[in-house]
């Protein structure tokens, strides 16, 4: 074993001494973050989306901060007795008059946003500062915004070849959107995705079919889905595929009917 001796005066003991002890003292009295309550998913549009910073603090001389996905300066800010102050992306979307309780140390603690859209997605960090020792916690917060328009689409190109198209409109976070045939992806398709200014995506992916020279009827999905949100939705359709002379005879047999001989129908499946 290895020890270490340390050469100290008796005039510099005490006062060693009464530092460590102070320090000490702050730490023990100071605040504690107890629980951060941050919804990990809210829908665009909803009203009243409540965080909640609890915490326990020796007495009033302390300040709340939130932050919001590493900015230069808090969103939100309290220092009892003093009223909230807002800014940045929280301006004008608050409930300053909601107080949680009637104390002093608490009244402030919650932000009550009445205004949500995708830009308040992110990480929200909340800062209790008491005597210069910081107490903090952060969690994500992500806003989703399901599909306005949802369409899947079949154009019948020539022989036996249909092109499948899928889109949606108006989502958020960003979409994966998968064509599938008899319930597994299509290996070649080509997806794009637009993000509009307000931070909504429109996304359309397109693929191509070789439909069987003789069947019944095919499934063709479309997968809409949203990996940060844990959101999928799904459209579904048939086509009913026919032909105007016998299967043993129509492709083979006779390959100059090929372009007279299929009728394919496109029937939706109704949810």
């Amino acid at each position: 074993m290895n020890t270490i001796f340390v050469n100290m005066s008796v005039s510099e003991s005490p006062k060693s001494f009464l530092k460590g002890y102070l320090f000490l003292a702050n730490v023990l009295n100071s605040a504690k973050i107890d629980k951060l309550v941050v919804p990990a998913i809210v829908q665009s549009g909803s009203t009243n989306v409540v965080l909640d910073c609890q915490y326990s603090v020796p007495d009033h001389h302390f300040t709340l901060q939130w932050w919001f996905s590493g900015g230069d300066a808090p969103v939100y800010e309290w220092t009892p007795p003093l009223a909230p102050r807002v800014t940045g992306i929280l301006k004008g979307r608050l409930d300053l008059s909601y107080k949680v309780s009637p104390l002093a140390t608490e009244e402030y603690r919650e932000m009550r946003i009445f205004q949500v859209d995708p830009q308040l997605s992110g990480e929200y960090t909340c800062v209790v500062n008491y005597n210069g020792v910081k107490s903090q916690e952060t969690k994500s917060m992500q806003v989703l915004a399901p599909e306005k328009e949802f369409e899947l689409l079949f154009e019948h190109k020539f022989n036996r070849l249909v092109e499948v198209t899928c889109y949606a409109q108006s989502v958020h976070p960003q979409p994966d959107l998968t064509v599938e045939y008899n319930r597994e992806p299509i290996s070649q398709q080509t997806q794009r995705v637009w993000r509009r200014q307000n931070l909504l995506y429109d996304v359309e992916s397109t693929a191509q079919l070789m439909v069987p020279e003789c069947g019944d009827r095919l499934e063709v999905t479309c997968r809409l889905h949203l990996p940060q949100a844990d959101y999928t939705a799904i459209k579904r359709r048939l086509l009913h595929i026919g032909t105007l002379v016998p299967c043993n005879l129509g492709w083979k047999g006779n390959p100059s009917n090929i372009g007279f001989s299929l009728l394919i129908l496109f029937v939706p499946i109704v949810f």
